[in-house]
């Protein structure tokens, strides 16, 4: 991999068309996470009530459970296999650290993209078994509820670390970190033009990956960590 592309030391700022509004990247991130929180829910809404249809109205609502399944499984498939690409080029990323192809400036990389590797390895998985459970619950003349047994169980999980005070606590260090390592130093001249210095090359190229090539927008943003939180989660 190419790290030099990232020694840059003027980053691109907001450039989206809420950013011109005055929005931060990271507060546009927190409105497409709520807006993708609520049609998560629509869908789980439509697709409990289209499987106890199934009991009063056989044909007609499979039919319609099947073209909704198919869509929703379509839609996970296409989210496992982006899931399972930053896998690969998380994975190559951490060769290079191992074999001394790629200078980590920070000590922290090589801990941190296991990590991001572990928690998409773990959402990989729960796209599979989704869609698992997706297809039984699509194809049975009867409600299965697979996949809202699986909703429950991922709750409880939560519940759990929620209580423990573990929640998002190990994802926050290592996104913070991530941030820190790539912003390194910003200096702003006398006109209010920003430059970054003393920055990790790979650490760049780490979220460069989880944000689908805009890690510069995430630098740029005093809050970019948020984001780089965001993407490494694991369900």
């Amino acid at each position: 991999m190419n790290y030099e592309k990232y020694d840059v030391s003027v980053v691109e700022g907001d450039h989206t068309l809420l950013g011109k509004l005055g929005l931060e990247e990271s507060t546009v991130g927190s409105i497409k996470n709520a807006a993708k929180t609520v049609a998560n829910l629509v869908g789980s809404a439509v697709h409990t009530a289209g499987g106890i249809s199934k009991l009063a109205l056989p044909g007609a609502a499979h039919a319609v459970s099947a073209a909704a399944g198919g869509a929703r499984i379509a839609r996970d498939a296409a989210s496992a296999a982006s899931t399972h690409g930053h896998i690969t080029g998380l994975k190559a990323i951490q060769s290079d650290l191992v074999n001394g192809t790629a200078k980590c400036s920070c000590d922290h990389c090589l801990e941190t993209v296991g990590y991001a590797i572990s928690q998409k390895t773990r959402k990989f998985e729960v796209k599979q078994n989704t869609i698992k459970g997706e297809l039984a619950d699509t194809l049975s003349p009867v409600p299965l509820h697979v996949t809202t047994g699986q909703t429950a169980s991922r709750l409880t999980h939560t519940l759990a670390k929620q209580q423990s005070g573990t929640k998002g606590v190990e994802r926050n260090r290592h996104a913070t970190l991530l941030h820190e390592a790539a912003r390194g130093v910003r200096f702003r001249d006398e006109v209010g033009a920003s430059t970054f210095h003393g920055y990790c090359l790979v650490a760049r190229a780490i979220i460069d990956e989880l944000t689908n090539g805009h890690w510069q927008r995430w630098v740029a943003d005093s809050k970019g960590h948020e984001e780089i939180f965001r993407k490494l989660k694991s369900r």
